[in-house]
């Protein structure tokens, strides 16, 4: 993957967040769902996989918008435009799981990559998960281009 270019796709599920573990008498242990929410994540991303992952020591840019299925109760918004979702779960525990995944799947060498993580929650007809990676350019040369 060469400066400029971006993977960008669609992941249509129901995107559930990576929160710490649940105790118990046995110790802790991942909260439920977390696990095959992964696997399915990864699953669905693995097509989108490119030959080489941008290598360590370049920045990446991750933009996450994920989209939540309208309420009963909003129902009659939907044909109105997309609106944010502020509720819960939490944008970082969301990112975690898909970042989590992209690095697994050699997307980028090291998640410490990320220099740059734009996340969205919204309101949509089709939830899932838009995914997009690229790398970025360095600081001055974005700054003469603007």
């Amino acid at each position: 993957m060469g400066k400029g270019d971006r993977i960008q796709f669609f992941i249509p599920f129901a995107a559930k967040p990576k929160q710490s573990c649940e105790f118990g008498r046995h110790g802790g242990y991942p909260k439920r769902g977390v696990t095959e929410n992964a696997h399915l994540l990864a699953t669905y991303a693995l097509q989108f996989r490119p030959k080489t992952p941008i290598p360590k020591g370049v920045p990446v840019r991750l933009e996450l918008a994920f989209r939540y299925a309208w309420r009963e109760k909003d129902a009659k918004l939907t044909s109105l435009v997309r609106r944010w979702k502020y509720t819960r779960p939490d944008c970082d525990n969301l990112a975690k799981q898909v970042t989590d995944v992209l690095q697994h799947l050699q997307f980028f060498e090291d998640d410490q990559q990320i220099a740059a993580l734009i996340v969205r929650k919204e309101w949509a007809t089709e939830p899932g998960v838009f995914v997009s990676v690229s790398q970025l350019e360095d600081i001055e040369e974005a700054l003469n281009d603007a």
